[in-house]
């Protein structure tokens, strides 16, 4: 196949390989590889030997290869981004309240277990939660009414108590006094 040199500056495509010192051209017309042949005979054809083109050889060597290390790697997607986008604020000088609100369970490095001695309706508290108290001091009054009505029921029957125990008494020594005096026998005085 003969090509003349103005078919090959005509066509854009054309790619230049250097192997063994040898140069070859690739023609692409309408993207399909139409001829390989050697530099010289490409550029040498239908031209008179003193017309070729072989003062242009390292020129075209050095083209060649800076096309060909332009077909290396696409850059990132990240450098043709630009630069992220970004909020800005103008910058203000106050005071500010700082406070971080925390979901938590806390719990005291001293403790100490509160009970009450007896059970009861709870009818005043003596303190606020988060203060300090001290040994002795008043926290809870518990309702006093139950306790009170208990304390006059159970003197009741201390009264009740002595009572029976006074008569017992009395019937006791009015027995001892009867068989003392032989009223009664033995045994009945026993009994009472």
């Amino acid at each position: 196949m003969r090509v003349t040199r103005r078919q090959v500056f005509e066509d854009l495509w054309v790619l230049i390989i250097a192997s063994d010192s040898n140069l070859r051209f690739i023609r692409f017309v309408n993207n399909t590889l139409c001829a390989t042949e050697s530099a010289h005979s490409l550029l040498s054809a239908e031209l008179p030997m003193h017309q070729t083109l072989s003062h242009l050889r390292y020129p075209l060597t050095a083209l060649a290869l800076i096309v060909i290390s332009a077909c290396g790697r696409a850059p990132e997607a990240t450098s043709a981004l630009g630069a992220a986008k970004v909020s800005v604020a103008k910058v203000l000088e106050q005071p500010i309240n700082e406070w971080d609100e925390f979901t938590g369970r806390l719990e005291a490095p001293e403790t100490v277990e509160v009970r009450p001695r007896v059970s009861g309706q709870i009818d005043q508290v003596a303190f606020t939660d988060g203060s300090l108290v001290k040994k002795g001091d008043l926290l809870f009054q518990i309702d006093p009414r139950p306790f009170q009505s208990e304390v006059r029921r159970l003197e009741a029957q201390l009264q009740q108590a002595r009572a029976v125990a006074l008569r017992s008494d009395n019937e006791a020594q009015r027995g001892e006094r009867l068989r003392t005096n032989n009223a009664i026998s033995a045994e009945l005085a026993d009994s009472r």
